[in-house]
């Protein structure tokens, strides 16, 4: 019999040159090693122009299957995509990444074991091989979240079972978004409580993990602590993250990642709609803080 797909979630959110960039470099992968995948493409932010153009743009792939959504869908029943009406306060909730994770966790997605990649996570080609080869070891697992020294724990993919979700039905949806001190860390000192003496409970503490999801570990660990056993850290292997350091040095591997990006996985095409984007703008200041600008632009403009 076939092997069951991998599901991977990925959630293009305001632009469009992300999430082409990524589903061409994971369905890429997935074709080397000839792995079935499911790809749920989540459409956050961005105009139903900007969605039609995405999937006139998107790769396909061979044992690929990828189902393009909009944020929220099913939800509205007089609105078929709540970014067409921007500019108000619920909006601006709505298009939090977080609140779209509990929509997706808690109400869309089928049971089962969902791979979530940020919008900007490069896969290598021996990706999906690897991660095939040790999905099984991850089966009683709620969540899997990735191990770094410093990043947060969220980033660039987790792992979530959405059967948590049976845990989750009295947590806020609210309190998807963000924690009471929001990303103001300092103002916790060293007061956080945890409620097992499991070292892994230490690494998923608020210093360095995404408020997000930190809240859902504190409300589940606060009512079952058992439910330690199935959380797990992993260092996700094959997948860069192409994100801007800010403060911190520049790491080499960063730079000749965005290059390698450059010269394969980006089409100038990609950015047809995006030029004006947040994103885009914080991608430029990135090219140009690594010394990339010019041969990206150049790249565009021979398109």
């Amino acid at each position: 019999m076939p092997a069951d797909p991998l599901r991977f979630v990925l959630i293009s959110y305001s632009c469009n040159f992300w999430g082409l960039a990524a589903l061409r470099a994971l369905l890429a992968s997935a074709a080397e090693c000839d792995t079935p995948v499911q790809v749920d493409l989540i459409h956050n932010g961005k105009s139903r122009t900007m969605i039609d153009h995405f999937r006139s743009c998107a790769a396909r792939g061979p044992n690929a299957t990828v189902t393009h959504i909009t944020a929220y869908e099913g939800v509205f029943q007089q609105v078929e995509n709540y970014a067409a009406f921007p500019g108000s306060e619920f909006n601006r909730h709505l298009r939090h990444h977080g609140f779209v994770w509990n929509w997706l966790i808690k109400y869309r997605l089928p049971r089962g074991r969902h791979y979530l990649l940020d919008h900007d996570a490069i896969a290598d080609p021996p990706f999906v091989g690897w991660l095939s080869g040790i999905a099984g070891t991850l089966a009683d697992k709620l969540f899997v979240f990735p191990h770094y020294d410093w990043k947060s724990l969220t980033a660039p993919m987790f792992s979530c079972d959405t059967s948590v979700r049976d845990w989750l039905s009295e947590f806020c949806d609210l309190g998807w978004t963000t924690g009471v001190v929001a990303y103001e860390r300092a103002r916790l000192g060293r007061c956080e409580r945890f409620y097992t003496d499991r070292p892994l409970e230490r690494h998923i503490r608020r210093d360095y993990f995404d408020d997000t999801l930190h809240n859902v570990v504190r409300f589940l660990l606060s009512r079952w602590p058992g439910l330690a056993d199935r959380f797990a850290l992993k260092r996700w292997e094959h997948l860069q993250h192409l994100s801007d350091p800010g403060t911190m040095p520049v790491d080499p591997r960063l730079v000749e990642l965005v290059d390698r990006t450059i010269r394969g996985a980006f089409q100038a095409e990609y950015f047809r709609l995006d030029s004006h984007s947040i994103a885009y703008a914080r991608f430029e200041k990135l090219l140009t803080k690594i010394g990339l600008l010019d041969r990206f632009q150049a790249k565009i403009a021979r398109g």
